[in-house]
């Protein structure tokens, strides 16, 4: 194997380890909105729906916001050389 299919087989996964890890973002979000949804949808349903789905986004902002900060935090010490 050359020098140019090495680097097209680190960028397919490269690729591969990006969406996945998009898609681990996306199930982490999705799954404390649903515990969020349950835990505080049965207390909130006289409520109407704009509270709810305020109460979703701010979760939803707030994982977001956990997950890139702890990813910022892990790529600054890794920059150091591991």
């Amino acid at each position: 194997m050359n020098f140019f299919e090495h680097q097209a087989a680190a960028r397919r996964g490269s690729f591969r380890m990006v969406a996945l890890f998009a898609l681990a973002v996306a199930g982490i979000v999705l799954a404390i909105d649903l515990i969020v949804l349950l835990l505080v949808g049965m207390q909130m349903e006289s409520a109407d729906g704009g509270a709810l789905l305020g109460l979703l986004a701010v979760s939803t902002l707030a994982t977001l916001a956990v997950i890139g900060l702890g990813s910022l935090y892990r790529m600054a010490s890794l920059r150091t050389g591991g």
